[in-house]
């Protein structure tokens, strides 16, 4: 047995993850019956993540540094899991830093490097049609916040107003000189649409901790009707790992959105935290 995590730890010292976390899934399958469900299938979660990311790279969903630094996460994880699953497979008492077991005579979770990827794996990647309908025409209450000296994204909630970051509009100061773009994007055939601007004409309140302010915009009742709101839910937060979809002005360009490959990744009241791809 120390011979095989010798191997593996080898591999991993290497750069080999592929050679490496196959023999960590067969060591795990061929052990099943003495290790917790929750320890053997962080294993498989690991190797499915590794899968998913080797296919992102080779389709160009991601970028030549962001794959080094999750496989580097990824390579992290193997060697704690490695002195772990070492100290479980020969008996040995597990010291109080590591997950202790439980009075069912199970243990505590030993996650993958990263759980969410398990989560989306499990979500169905089919959506009724009215879930896109609905998102286009969020989408169009979206608009670029501009203001002397930041650039940011912000979005209709109703009469007249629109909700956007502190880091954006911050005071009555900042609010004075910030006009909003509504339909900065561009069509089917990569050519701009006609945006229309309203100005900021009052800032009515920020919380800073939660980095949002709300402003009004000088636009008419019709005007700003026109780009329909934002109906922001509160009865139900969204679980941990639960997919998102983000629709924003990066760096203050043409509207975008990211559909897939997004997740809550932590929910702490009042902060719901999340990831985009």
């Amino acid at each position: 047995m120390p011979d095989i995590f010798a191997e593996i730890r080898a591999l991993a010292e290497r750069a080999q993850l592929r050679p490496a976390l196959d023999r960590v899934v067969n060591l795990t399958k061929s052990n099943r019956e003495r290790l917790p469900a929750s320890i053997a299938n962080a294993a498989l979660a690991s190797s499915a993540k590794l899968n998913h990311l080797e296919m992102a790279r080779v389709a160009g969903e991601i970028d030549s540094s962001s794959y080094d630094d999750r496989i580097g996460d990824i390579l992290k994880w193997l060697f704690g899991y490695l002195t772990y699953l070492e100290r479980e497979l020969a008996n040995v008492p597990v010291p109080t830093d590591q997950p202790q077991s439980t009075s069912d005579g199970d243990r505590c979770d030993f996650e993958a490097p990263d759980k969410l990827f398990e989560a989306q794996l499990l979500r169905s990647p089919l959506h009724d049609l009215a879930w896109l309908q609905a998102g286009i025409s969020a989408a169009s209450s979206v608009c670029k916040v501009v203001t002397k000296k930041k650039i940011g994204t912000g979005f209709f909630i109703g009469n007249g107003c629109i909700l956007t970051n502190h880091h954006v509009i911050s005071d009555q100061v900042a609010a004075s000189n910030a006009i909003a773009i509504f339909n900065y994007q561009e069509n089917i055939n990569g050519i701009p649409e006609t945006s229309e601007t309203m100005n900021v004409c009052e800032f009515l309140g920020a919380d800073k901790q939660l980095d949002c302010s709300i402003v009004r915009l000088n636009g008419q009742p019709d005007q700003c009707k026109r780009w329909g709101r934002v109906q922001i839910e509160t009865s139900e937060l969204p679980e941990r790992g639960a997919g998102v979809s983000i629709i924003q002005h990066p760096h203050g360009g043409p509207k975008k959105l990211s559909l897939s490959g997004n997740a809550v990744s932590s929910r702490k009241e009042p902060f719901l935290h999340y990831r985009c791809r």
